[in-house]
């Protein structure tokens, strides 16, 4: 009996991790090419998609406020924002400053899409 018990035990520990990750744990990643050219890396964990988006609208709403009018918010999808700076000030072009992005924690944006 006490075996079946362990056996048990140790299946439920081994289904445990997938049970949490189907509930819905999402990542936040940011990446940063003007600063750094690292790529994405995590800036925050989450138990839901619309926790971490809710992050990402408070992101986009503090970027908004800014008084930095070199910046502008681009709302790239529901779940990514784009933060592009003003190239220079006398032209109208932009570049890429930061993007933000919420993706389930099982997808790894760093990681070569298989075809």
């Amino acid at each position: 009996m006490r075996s079946l018990v362990k056996s048990a035990l140790f299946v439920v520990g081994l289904l445990l991790p997938d049970v949490v990750l189907a509930e819905g744990a999402w990542v936040m990643w940011s990446e940063h090419p003007g600063i750094s050219n690292r790529g994405f890396t995590v800036t925050a964990s989450f138990t839901s998609e619309a926790d971490c988006v809710a992050e990402l609208e408070r992101y986009e709403d503090g970027q908004l406020k800014s008084k930095n009018k070199s910046l502008v918010v681009v709302r790239a999808a529901r779940t990514r924002i784009d933060i592009l700076k003003r190239v220079s000030e006398t032209t109208p072009q932009f570049a890429l400053d930061s993007s933000f992005l919420c993706l389930p924690a099982t997808v790894d944006p760093r990681q070569p899409r298989l075809r």
